[in-house]
């Protein structure tokens, strides 16, 4: 089994994709703290694809048995595997944090990919109730509540349309734009709802 990937449609391949949890049980809709549930792109994908669905369920299963050596060793072997060099991790396409453990778990593990190879890690998360400050990770938050190193706000396709010309708008597509992962930029980024 596969448990982490290279990229996607909208991501470049040299982007690992790890998934905490599955989007079936993510935690900031069971909360109540994601504003776009109803449109989750992440659970359409599980619907649709169920070996997608079967596989981030078992990987959340297994998050909990695994320490943090097991996740290193197993990141290690994709990033120096892979059929292109790995520049970032993108934490979370399906679900979101769990629990406050797992974001310490994962500043650390972010703090071991900068340090070892260089690789940045990111996240797009909903949890108001855990705390984000000083981690080793971008934290592109979906909650003005949240500390995070910038907004990432979605809105629906007519409320995209009439944004003003100045706001920074998301273009859909990783490959063409770094704004999330990439960048000091710290303001609002306005998604369009998929």
């Amino acid at each position: 089994m596969q448990v982490f990937s290279y990229g996607n449609r909208k991501l470049p391949k040299e982007t690992l994709i790890v998934n905490i949890t599955s989007a079936a049980a993510c935690p900031s809709e069971k909360l109540g703290f994601c504003r776009c549930s109803e449109v989750c792109y992440a659970k359409k994908c599980e619907r649709i694809y169920k070996a997608y669905s079967h596989k981030n369920t078992l990987i959340e299963s297994y998050m909990y048995l695994w320490d943090d050596r097991d996740l290193k060793e197993m990141l290690m072997y994709y990033i120096l595997y892979s059929p292109v060099k790995i520049k970032y991790v993108r934490l979370n396409e399906a679900g979101d944090f769990p629990n406050q453990q797992s974001v310490n778990r994962w500043s650390n593990i972010g703090k071991w990919l900068y340090k070892v190879f260089g690789i940045k890690t990111y996240c797009y998360t909903c949890r108001e109730d855990l705390n984000f400050s000083g981690v080793n990770f971008i934290v592109n938050a979906s909650s003005p509540n949240i500390k995070g190193h910038r907004w990432f706000f979605c809105v629906n396709k007519d409320q995209f349309e009439q944004l003003p010309s100045e706001a920074v708008k998301c273009k859909g597509d990783c490959h063409k734009c770094t704004l999330c992962y990439s960048s000091k930029y710290q303001g609002v980024i306005y998604c369009k709802q998929h």
